[in-house]
């Protein structure tokens, strides 16, 4: 089938609207879960544009940069990932929305977007794996390879789902546990699907994007030490009481 529509010239299409799909997923998913999260619709709407457009953006910068300045941008939006903590700082303070209601949400849309998004991959060609006996054939190669693609898109969609059940376990009381949780999850796995891949390495089997991810995996770890430290001397639980006491 990917080779009838490589020939006929729907790569693209098909391609892209994977990714509509995966942001129309992410805008259902924000609409369904803001309200659990007491979020007013809009700011949750907003939260999720300034989101989605700084990892796009930063996913433009960051390979401009790590090449000496001579090459502008990548569709490879994994690398944007890392900005998701400092952007919703400055946007739950724009939007007058507690950080954490914030990078709850945002945890589990990111590994959504990824897994849907991923699947996109394998009518282009793109973050393809090794040449094999048994897999997916590459119209760009002209060969049968290991699905890697789907590998990464079902695994970051098994991250999702597993967050989305930490939520509803802990009754949407995270505060905001999901956002270094899904940093943790989604790059220790996605470091390890890059072992699968074809690309450029840099030393070893270990490639540029697994360095990345391994950068989300430290940020998410001290997040995680921070964040229990916190809830160890109550600052969480005793915020909470103290809202609802001066509302009453």
């Amino acid at each position: 089938m990917i080779q009838q529509i490589y020939e006929a010239g729907y790569q693209s299409y098909f391609y892209t609207g994977t990714q509509i799909l995966s942001v129309l997923l992410a805008f259902g998913y924000t609409l369904f879960h803001c309200k659990k999260y007491k979020m007013k619709v809009l700011d949750a709407i907003l939260a999720l544009l300034i989101g989605i457009g700084f990892v796009y953006l930063w996913s433009m910068v960051e390979p401009w940069i790590e090449s000496g300045f001579s090459t502008w941008g990548t569709k490879n939006t994994v690398r944007g990932i890392i900005v998701l903590p400092l952007v919703a700082w400055p946007t739950a303070k724009l939007l007058n929305v507690k950080y954490n209601k914030i990078m709850d949400l945002a945890g589990p849309v990111l590994c959504l977007v990824q897994g849907v998004g991923h699947i996109g991959c394998i009518f282009v060609g793109c973050c393809h794996g090794y040449a094999s006996d048994w897999g997916i054939y590459n119209p760009v190669y002209d060969e049968i390879q290991f699905p890697i693609q789907l590998v990464e898109a079902a695994v970051a969609i098994a991250v999702f789902v597993i967050l989305v059940i930490i939520a509803v376990k802990m009754k949407y009381k995270t505060y905001g546990l999901l956002g270094p949780l899904s940093l943790v999850l989604f790059g220790l796995t996605r470091f390890a699907c890059e072992f699968g891949r074809d690309n450029f390495k840099l030393f070893g089997n270990v490639s540029v994007l697994a360095l990345h991810c391994l950068s989300f995996v430290l940020v998410g770890l001290v997040w995680l030490v921070v964040y229990a430290i916190l809830y160890k001397k109550k600052y969480f639980q005793n915020k909470e009481l103290a809202e609802a006491a001066a509302t009453k």
